[in-house]
């Protein structure tokens, strides 16, 4: 009888369950969708602000999953295909866009504020802003107690749009960083 060797094979073994982080993201897209379909089209401070903030918490997560081993490696791994240079490209693009508005878009609505500030300022010159604004006392405080919530809404989504620019950048950095390695 010829003796056989005994061999040892060895399965992978997958986790029966995805990884908490894994759950985490899942449940921060969920909610972001969640909350896009069933708000209104609405463009209030309160709801950009809100969507800025699902946003940051939605990068976070990812951010949290780019800093895993098991991701890390399957990113080294497939780091020259086509998918992981358009995740790369995409997350530029996104970074454009959020940079741009931050930008461009804040700016002209701070600039649109201060004119404002300005005409109300030197409404008794100017006969057009004081017939649509009124002569009133009552009416400027009105007026001026708007514009000051305006600012306030302003600051809020500069902050919103801040903090997911930090962390679009903290995330591309993330992911350069496993290619490079």
């Amino acid at each position: 009888m010829a003796t056989t060797k005994n061999q040892v094979h060895r399965s992978i073994s997958l986790p029966s369950r995805p990884h908490p982080t894994t759950i985490e993201l899942h449940q921060q897209l969920h909610k972001l969708k969640t909350w896009e379909s069933t708000s209104s089209s609405s463009s209030s401070s309160h709801s950009i602000c809100t969507s800025l903030s699902m946003l940051d918490d939605l990068y976070t997560s990812l951010d949290d999953l780019l800093h895993m081993s098991s991701t890390q490696q399957a990113i080294s791994h497939h780091q020259n295909e086509p998918c992981v240079e358009e995740l790369l490209e995409a997350s530029l693009r996104v970074l454009d866009i959020c940079g741009i508005t931050k930008d461009t878009l804040l700016l002209q609505i701070k600039e649109n504020v201060r004119s404002l500030h300005s005409a109300l300022r030197r409404r008794k010159q100017d006969s057009c802003v004081e017939r649509s604004v009124g002569s009133s006392v009552e009416k400027m405080k009105i007026v001026h107690g708007r514009l000051e919530d305006l600012e306030m809404a302003i600051e809020s989504i500069e902050n919103g749009l801040e903090s997911v620019f930090r962390r679009l950048i903290k995330t591309r950095a993330s992911l350069l960083n496993i290619i490079s390695l």
